[in-house]
Parts: C-alpha cells; sequence; structure tokens
C-alpha cells in the first residue's frame, strides 16, 4: 500500500488491516464509535462487535474523525505515517 491510498481509506472509513511489530491490527471507522484499533482475528471469531475491548489496542475509539486519527500515537508513540516504514499490510 502507498501512503496516498493509506490516506484514503483512513478518510473514506475503509477497514485496512497491517502488521506492526508481529502483531495484526484491523482499523476501521464507524460513525458511532470512532476509529477502532484492534487485533483482526478475535475481534471476528467473536461476531465483529467494535465496543467489546476484549481485543482492542491503545487508543481504541478515541479518534472519532479522519484528522484525530492521523495524528493518533497509537504505535509505540507513533502515528500510522511516522511508522510507515515499519508496517506489512495484508488482506483478511
Amino acid at each position: 500500500m502507498k501512503p496516498d491510498t493509506l490516506e484514503e481509506f483512513i478518510i473514506c472509513g475503509q477497514p485496512f488491516y497491517f502488521q506492526f511489530r508481529g502483531r495484526d491490527y484491523l482499523v476501521e471507522a464507524f460513525s458511532e464509535t470512532g476509529y477502532i484499533i484492534v487485533d483482526p482475528n478475535p475481534y471476528y471469531e467473536d461476531g465483529g462487535w467494535p465496543d467489546k475491548p476484549d481485543f482492542a489496542y491503545p487508543y481504541h475509539k478515541e479518534a472519532k474523525t479522519a484528522d484525530e486519527f492521523l495524528k493518533l500515537p497509537f504505535l509505540d508513540g507513533k502515528t500510522i505515517f511516522e511508522a510507515f516504514d515499519e508496517l506489512k499490510f495484508f488482506d483478511y
């Protein structure tokens, strides 16, 4: 994935998956809850309920807008673009 494509996914609220330092991530925007940041495997195994924190990463649902998410330091103190070169994107 390219940075421009990732930014478009974030702005449109499209779900995307990546790996950062050996952990799998799913990010998706919901109008009611904001941006979820979860481990996709237990999230889907549990039925995909964004309000259950059992599989959530730090900063889960703290960003309500795309601009807030773009500034969110949820990857070991880095924003998604500051950590971009360390991310491995995949299809779930």
